[in-house]
């Protein structure tokens, strides 16, 4: 693959961005999915995966066992795993929005995770997604 060659992305994947319609983000997940498999505990399972919309600043994944927090570089490629967190160390979440953008805070023990979603069934997907992985209602 050349320097400027596609990236497939993997169906587990596809699957984990919900059908996300915006070609930047998939290629970005894309672009990304190596770094995140590496990332991952033996028979870890994807959820749901969501690249910050407004920045690219981070990635946040939802496996079956925990949330990833993903800090990003300049480009948008990722750089270092910035949280790893249980689902008992997720403390809250909270989230809301409009047609403009879409707000979420996820408070892991003492820090605070903010994202932005460039859209609601995004940010609403990510949202509900920490929300089941932790048993919350």
């Amino acid at each position: 693959m050349g320097l400027f060659g596609k990236v497939p992305l993997d169906d587990d994947f596809d699957r984990a961005l919900a059908g996300h319609p915006n070609n930047s983000v998939r290629k970005a997940i894309a672009r990304a999915q190596p770094f995140i498999r590496e990332a991952l505990l033996p028979g870890e399972a994807l959820r749901t995966v969501f690249y910050e919309g407004f920045t690219g600043a981070q990635t946040l994944v939802v496996t079956d066992q925990r949330l990833l927090v993903i800090r990003n570089s300049f480009s948008g490629n990722p750089k270092e795993l910035r949280v790893t967190a249980q689902p008992e160390e997720i403390r809250s979440i909270r989230h809301g929005g409009n047609e403009s953008g879409y707000g979420i805070l996820i408070q892991v023990g003492s820090t605070t995770v903010a994202t932005r979603a460039s859209d609601r069934l995004s940010g609403s997907t990510l949202a509900e997604s920490v929300k089941e992985l932790c048993g919350m209602d």
